[in-house]
């Protein structure tokens, strides 16, 4: 008994009870102390720590992913510019070249068109004119910068999908303006 009421002289209204670092106050209720408040605190603080590190580690993976993009990319292109270095000019700044399957519009600044050989001369004119179409509306700057986007944007699947769908679109409405052009009707 006497030994209560010095626990109660030492720390009025508490009884250590549980041995656990909480406190029971007169009323019964328990009280946070110090130790309880440490292991919270370290708790939270694992928490933020393995977020922090989750988010550190998905910044490498993103910024891995898009260097290799990009890396990629300029490597495609400068295999492109080793297999158009022997392309012979026509005229102004269309270029016939034996290593390319598909005629396309190379270059940003001063853009050259490039065409297969062995292509009759209607057909020469009608690819000519919807790669000048090309070069006229910017596309081989929007191409570029939308490649860029994917490249930044890798792990979205509707830029992948926006940027396919643009460049149909960009064919096609080239397409469309050589054929409302043409003299006569040259789908074959």
């Amino acid at each position: 008994d006497s030994d209560l009421n010095s626990r109660e002289k030492r720390n009025p209204g508490d009884n250590k009870a549980d041995g656990q670092g909480k406190s029971f106050a007169a009323n019964g209720r328990s009280e946070t102390t110090a130790s309880d408040v440490n292991t919270v605190d370290s708790h939270e603080s694992e928490t933020v720590s393995a977020y922090n590190r989750f988010v550190q580690t998905g910044a490498y993976v993103w910024l891995g992913v898009c260097l290799l993009l990009i890396l990629w990319n300029v490597i495609l292109f400068v295999l492109t510019k080793q297999k158009v270095r022997m392309a012979v000019r026509l005229r102004d700044n269309i270029y016939e070249c034996d290593n390319i399957p598909t005629p396309f519009v190379m270059g940003i600044v001063s853009p050259k068109i490039y065409i297969p050989y062995r292509l009759n001369e209607l057909e020469q004119e009608y690819i000519i004119g919807h790669e000048k179409y090309h070069i006229r509306r910017k596309d081989n700057v929007f191409q570029l910068l939308a490649c860029l986007l994917c490249c930044v944007f890798w792990f979205n699947p509707f830029v992948w999908l926006s940027y396919f769908l643009m460049i149909r679109d960009m064919e096609m409405s080239c397409d469309e303006y050589v054929l409302q052009a043409a003299s006569e009707d040259i789908r074959g």
